[in-house]
């Protein structure tokens, strides 16, 4: 992510604001509407910031994945310790 881009996602953060990926959509919700200059700059960084939201949304859907299987592991190896 270029430091333009992680700037702006700051920038849009702190007016209370977030981007999030659904789908193919970029979704910025906010408290109150926020800038037309600071839309138009989302607006251009668009292609970046789908492709750094997509590989954050994949990270944490391994993340899950490895997560749940971890705890699935953890629950065999206890049930065969003998302790309960």
């Amino acid at each position: 992510m270029s430091a333009s881009t992680l700037a702006l996602l700051t920038e849009v953060r702190s007016a209370g604001g977030a981007v999030a990926l659904d789908g193919d959509v970029l979704k910025v919700t906010a408290p109150e509407p926020l800038p037309a200059a600071l839309i138009d700059r989302l607006r251009a960084a668009k292609p970046e910031l789908l492709q750094v939201l997509g590989r954050v949304a994949a990270y944490e859907q391994i993340a899950k994945r490895g997560a749940a299987a971890y705890a699935v592991w953890l629950e065999t190896a206890d049930a065969g310790d003998g302790a309960s």
